[in-house]
């Protein structure tokens, strides 16, 4: 990916960021992008425009770890980098073209795919390039840290309500498997024909967050593009957990190997299924802090 650097602090200084000193070893560096793509309507069918999303990513200003972001637009660039301060942080301005999942969607012309895609082609790419990003971002390390999660940029839109909120860093899960990527799973792994994953728009796991060591990561992602390659060649296009269930499940015969295997956080009840595994974290810390575990 081209990219151009506008903003690095860095090298990431744990007394700034309040983090003590017997969990430096676990430190996770927070990716995360926004692609300017002129608004997203949501499952329910609201309208969500770039407003709504400059709200969300104010979350940020509270996340204590080191983060690496990825923009197209120089405006929410810059709103960005207001918001983290002082806080070590690296932001990055690159090209849609410049993404393999955008640079894709003018592969296609068969025509029912083409009337699929101009309804959601712009959301479902911006879906599958936070794997570009995060590839990219753990391939370098700016940070130099042993592991990374993905977080989008609206994850923890609640915390922008105007209530009062405390900064907190993101903690490894509780039974964290070096060797997994930590996901939130909000159904069950049950085999399926790719092409049934597709047309039914199934999901096992959601991606607004995940978790693991870097070269696990870098792996994952490879694999990613990989079996969304082989995906798009066949005609299947859709969202990332599309292609995260396709690439797990038994009956879906791809040609790819997958090497890392991911750890299921299944959702807890009482919260939303999409965002459970941060809501936990992020209390987790809380809890932490006020009995002074940290």
């Amino acid at each position: 990916m081209k990219r151009t650097i506008i903003s690095q602090k860095q090298p990431f200084n744990f007394s700034n960021c309040t983090v003590p000193l017997h969990i430096h070893h676990k430190a996770i560096t927070v990716v995360t992008a926004y692609w300017n793509i002129g608004g997203v309507t949501t499952a329910n069918g609201d309208l969500k425009t770039n407003n709504d999303y400059e709200i969300y990513m104010a979350s940020f200003q509270f996340i204590l770890n080191p983060v690496v972001a990825y923009f197209d637009d120089s405006y929410m660039a810059n709103r960005f980098r207001l918001l983290r301060g002082n806080l070590a942080t690296e932001i990055n301005l690159i090209k849609q073209n410049d993404i393999l999942s955008f640079s894709a969607m003018g592969q296609f012309n068969d025509v029912v795919i083409a009337q699929r895609m101009a309804a959601r082609g712009k959301y479902i790419a911006v879906t599958h390039a936070k794997y570009s990003a995060m590839w990219e971002a753990a391939l370098r390390n700016p940070f130099i840290t042993k592991y990374f999660a993905w977080l989008d940029i609206s994850y923890f839109k609640d915390m922008t309500s105007g209530q009062a909120v405390q900064p907190f860093q993101l903690l490894l899960p509780p039974g964290f498997m070096e060797d997994k990527i930590a996901f939130n799973a909000a159904g069950h792994n049950t085999p399926r024909r790719r092409e049934e994953i597709f047309e039914a728009e199934l999901i096992w796991v959601t991606a607004g967050l995940f978790i693991g060591a870097q070269n696990k990561l870098i792996t994952f992602c490879r694999r990613y593009h990989e079996t969304l390659e082989q995906l798009l060649k066949e005609g299947l296009y859709g969202a990332d957990e599309q292609v995260l269930y396709a690439m797990y499940s038994d009956k879906s015969s791809l040609n790819t190997s997958v090497s890392v295997a991911i750890q299921e956080y299944r959702a807890d009840p009482r919260l939303d299924e999409r965002t459970s595994l941060g809501v936990i974290l992020r209390d987790i810390f809380y809890r932490m802090s006020t009995k002074n575990l940290l």
